[in-house]
């Protein structure tokens, strides 16, 4: 199997995107859970 970047790009990026959005679920806390409760408050 030959490397070739058109085909590991996106999913390299795809990857980093979503571990950049885990990372931030995880380290955001409140405004996640309870504060999006009181968003229309």
């Amino acid at each position: 199997m030959s490397f070739d970047w058109p085909t590991a790009l996106p999913l390299i990026f795809a990857g980093l995107m979503g571990l950049a959005i885990l990372i931030y679920v995880i380290l955001d806390g409140f405004d996640l859970g309870i504060g999006i409760l009181f968003a229309a408050a």
